[in-house]
This record gives C-alpha cells, sequence and structure tokens, in this order.
C-alpha cells in the first residue's frame, strides 16, 4: 500500500517519545502525523484535512486533550476522536464524553494490540460514514433530479391537455356537432382524468418543495374559482351547492395550499356522488376568527367504509373503484395541512355521504 492510499492519523502528546513510538509502531500500516500540542495539531489539519482519527493524550499544557477534542468536534465533526491518559477522572471522563464526544478512551502506557484493534475499528468506522453520506448525498441529488423531471413534464403536459378540453367544448358548441355522438363524451372523460392525475403531481411537487407564504386572503373567491374550475365535470350536473360563510377576522394563510385543498376536497365531494341520488348537494362551510380558519366540506355521496378511514391519506390508497383516481389526491391534502400546522377529522358513514373538516391556525399578517 502507497503512502496515498494509507488513511492518516493525527496523534498529539506533549512527550515525545510518546509521539516517536507511536510512529513507529504504525507508519507502516498509517501515515502518522505528530503534534507536540494543541496548537501545532490544528496547524497540521488545516494542511491535511482528510485525517480520519486524532488521537490526543489528555494531561497537556495551554490546553488539555479534552478541550483540544471538543474544539476538533466543532471544526471537523466527522473525524474520530480518541483520548489517551493515564490520570483519567470522573470530570475529564464525563467531560470527554459529553463535550467531545470521543469515540475511545485508551490509558498510558497504552497496550499495543489494544491501541492497533481501537485505531483500526476507528478508521472503518470513518470510512462506514464517509461512504455514508456519499450514498446519501448521491441519492438525495437523484431524487432532486427526478422530482425535477416529473415536476417539468406534468407541467408540461397540461397545456396540451387543456387545448384538447377547450376544443371539446367548442365542438360540443358547434350546431354541426351530432348530439347523438357517444365516442366525445368518453374521450372527455378520460382526458378529464388524465388532467386531474397530472395536477395532482404538479401540486404534490409544489406543496414539497415551496415554502410557506402567508398572504392576507379572499376565500369566497378561491372557493368560487374552484368550483368554477370543476365545472365541466360530467357528475357536476345536478348538484347543488350550499355555502356559509363567517369571517369574522382577515384570513392570513398560503394561498396555494389552501387552494389545493379546496379544489380536492370539493373535486372528492363532487366525484364521489351516488348515482341514484335525486337531491346531490355538497355543503361548505368556512369559518374564520383571529386565531383560527374552519373549512368543512360535506356531501350526500356514496360514503367512506369504516375500514378505509385510517388508510384514507396514504398515497396511491383508494377508497373505492367508483372514480378511477389517482389515489393521492387526499395524501397531498393532510400533507399541505401538516405544512400549515393545521388538522383534518373525517366522518363518514357508508352510503349516506362524508364530512372533512380542516382547522388551520389563522397566522399572522407578515
Amino acid at each position: 500500500m502507497t503512502d496515498g492510499e494509507r488513511n492518516k492519523i493525527l496523534i498529539v502528546d506533549d512527550e515525545l517519545p510518546n509521539l516517536q513510538s507511536f510512529k513507529a509502531t504504525f507508519r507502516r500500516i498509517y501515515n502518522v502525523y505528530t503534534a507536540q500540542s494543541a496548537e501545532e495539531g490544528f496547524n497540521i489539519l488545516l494542511e491535511e484535512p482528510d485525517i480520519c482519527v486524532v488521537v490526543s493524550d489528555h494531561k497537556m499544557p495551554v490546553k488539555t486533550g479534552v478541550e483540544f477534542l471538543e474544539d476538533l468536534k466543532n471544526l471537523y465533526p466527522e473525524m474520530i476522536r480518541i483520548v489517551l491518559t493515564g490520570y483519567a477522572d470522573l470530570e475529564s471522563t464525563r467531560d470527554a464524553i459529553n463535550k467531545a464526544s470521543v469515540y475511545r478512551f485508551l490509558n498510558k502506557p497504552w497496550n499495543e494490540a489494544d491501541l492497533a484493534g481501537t485505531l483500526a475499528s476507528a478508521v472503518e468506522l470513518f470510512q462506514t460514514r464517509a461512504q455514508l453520506k456519499k450514498n446519501r448525498e448521491e441519492l438525495e441529488n437523484a431524487y432532486a433530479e427526478l422530482s425535477r423531471f416529473v415536476y417539468s413534464a406534468s407541467h408540461d403536459l397540461r397545456a396540451p391537455l387543456v387545448s384538447v378540453m377547450g376544443l371539446i367544448h367548442l365542438a360540443k358548441q358547434d350546431p354541426a356537432f351530432p348530439k347523438d355522438d357517444a365516442y366525445m363524451p368518453l374521450i372527455e372523460q378520460s382526458i378529464m382524468k388524465l388532467d386531474v392525475f397530472v395536477k395532482n403531481i404538479v401540486d404534490y411537487y409544489q406543496n414539497k418543495e415551496r415554502s410557506n407564504k402567508p398572504t392576507i386572503v379572499d376565500i369566497e373567491a378561491i372557493l368560487n374559482e374552484v368550483f368554477e374550475a370543476l365545472e365541466f365535470y360530467r357528475q357536476r350536473e345536478g348538484i347543488k351547492r350550499e355555502t356559509e360563510i363567517d369571517i369574522q377576522s382577515p384570513i392570513v394563510c398560503d394561498e396555494f395550499r389552501l387552494r389545493v385543498i379546496l379544489n380536492n376536497l370539493v373535486s372528492n365531494a363532487i366525484k364521489y356522488q351516488r348515482k341514484d341520488e335525486t337531491n346531490k348537494k355538497i355543503f361548505v362551510t368556512i369559518k374564520a376568527d383571529a386565531d383560527s380558519l374552519v373549512i368543512s366540506v360535506e356531501d350526500n355521496g356514496i360514503g367512506i367504509k369504516a375500514g378505509s378511514l385510517n388508510s384514507l391519506f396514504e398515497m396511491f390508497y383508494r377508497a373505492t373503484n367508483q372514480e378511477s383516481g389517482s389515489g393521492i389526491g387526499l395524501y397531498i391534502v393532510k400533507d399541505a395541512i401538516h405544512k400549515l400546522n393545521g388538522t383534518v377529522n373525517v366522518e363518514s358513514e357508508f352510503g349516506k355521504g362524508s364530512k372533512f373538516t380542516v382547522m388551520i391556525p389563522n397566522q399572522k399578517e407578515q
């Protein structure tokens, strides 16, 4: 093994014979650096920052070994720290553990076999931590690249989907369009489902990446925009909308996340209506005071089975096959609520409907 391939070890001891003995013993295994004081040790570290193990005598003038290793912990936290001492007491032991986070205590004069084993395990620990750090960084970079790709692809997909939906709407308004066409509604339905899935991916990415940006929001305007955006849902026909809004104080919240929450809850209330219900309705209540914002979205749709309630907000979980959704809408809702320090509660009876209640702290105006 060449010098460039050997792991580097620094020993700090004010007694020169100890340094000479240590170097003579381990110079064939490691690149050994020696220093007779903490100051000299730091100077070596400035030139050799890739040293992986530092061994220090405790009883040294000017600065003790524990004090040196404590400073070292703050500057080079990844290095493995070992104390050599022939005068261990309770206080120095406590300081070494609590302040310097040492890996091992070794007695002076040291036992060569014990010291060799300790150095080998310390080097292995350093290498394992370094490899784990490298793997974590590579994984984080790969995940970030994948997230950016998925977001970019999903964002770009929405433009042509919206264009196709607009063209279908225009075609249906054309007097020459056959009223009994059986294929156009199926095409429209498939495109709308794909658009919802793509939008959920975009919302998921933005909710995960962006920080909260609280502003004063007009929640009634947001609610109207949500209903208007869902105007062309085929299930929307015949659904009665009821709202009750009581705003006693300005609402300060992250508008993007508030819009995501309302959009998903209202769209679910529309999608999961009972087909045989003659009096379909959605009841939205919004109450706000200086402390909190409470939103309730209630429907008289198909409801949720009791066994599904605990899994309702898990990613890709679908409680029913009535609609072929993505299974991530409610996951995004819960994550958005969590980022707003809020809570969500679900009440549902299968076959009779569901009620989602969201409580979000009213943030102070920035």
